[in-house]
């Protein structure tokens, strides 16, 4: 089968309006394409169209510029928030494991449940670790120490991701004892981690947050007091998030996202109930 040909920003506006969408200032709508793949942002524009591909009625180019700017507002500051919770559950993880087990806790593989999950994330962590060979704290651990290195040296080489699945295979008592940390059980820890990776995921590559149903969502205890059975929305990882969030970032966050929901609400169609403020604030 013969790929698609390319269009110009021009054409690709022309089939736009060829669809049914409302465009008022065509100039701007043009400069944005420019900036804006078509292809990123034909999955926004697929909110909007039915089984034929036509948009529905009083669809503009200038509500997808709005609700695309709100979804990179809100990746821009969830990234945010995560990493200083990644940056400090690695240095919890670490510190555990390390004054438990010894330095030498990653290599102990009768320590973790899943002896093939252990490999899996040996040799994900330490493929990390040989793409960066100038490093001098990995040129100085391959040298002296026979590319061995302590915990709290290997845990900078995890991504989110490999710290979620390292934490899933870790014992339930040790589970619990880091998750102590935030007054929740390894359970929730384990759930939340998986959860807040992918979300992480989601806001590096710019990926789109709007009307997301999450494939792995998290778990919520009772004391959320968050009633409807439906965790697979941004909302649900919100109230994740500010338990897991310094409470300076967070206030901060939150105060920015009630500012700009009062200036032209938005936030219904990230799974956020009229009351979230309630929740959040």
């Amino acid at each position: 089968m013969q790929l698609k040909p390319p269009l110009s920003f021009h054409d690709q506006l022309e089939k736009l309006l060829t669809r049914g969408m409302i465009v008022c200032d065509l100039n701007s709508a043009e400069k944005f394409l420019q900036s804006h793949n078509y292809y990123h942002l034909n999955k926004y524009f697929h909110e909007f169209m039915d089984s034929n591909g036509n948009f529905s009625q009083e669809t503009s180019f200038e509500q997808i510029e709005f609700i695309y700017e709100n979804d990179a507002w809100l990746r821009n500051h969830f990234f945010s928030l995560i990493e200083p919770f990644e940056l400090e559950v690695k240095t919890i993880v670490a510190n555990h494991l390390s004054l438990k087990y010894g330095s030498d806790v990653f290599y102990k593989y009768e320590i973790y449940q899943d002896i093939n999950a252990w490999q899996n994330t040996m040799n994900i962590v330490l493929r990390e670790v040989k793409r960066d060979p100038t490093n001098p704290v990995v040129s100085w651990h391959m040298k002296q120490y026979d590319g061995m290195f302590p915990m709290w040296v290997l845990i900078e080489f995890f991504s989110l991701g490999s710290l979620s699945h390292f934490f899933g295979n870790l014992n339930n008592i040790d589970k619990n004892e880091i998750a102590r940390f935030y007054n929740i059980s390894g359970y929730y820890l384990s759930s939340w981690l998986k959860s807040v990776s992918l979300l992480r995921n989601l806001c590096a590559h710019t990926r789109q947050l709007f009307r997301r149903n999450y494939t792995s969502p998290p778990s919520l205890p009772n004391f959320f007091n968050w009633t409807p059975n439906d965790n697979r929305h941004l909302f649900a990882l919100s109230l994740v998030l500010k338990r897991l969030s310094n409470q300076t970032n967070w206030q901060i966050f939150a105060n920015d996202l009630d500012q700009r929901d009062k200036n032209q609400p938005f936030l219904s169609d990230y799974g956020f109930p009229q009351n979230w403020r309630d929740y959040l604030l």
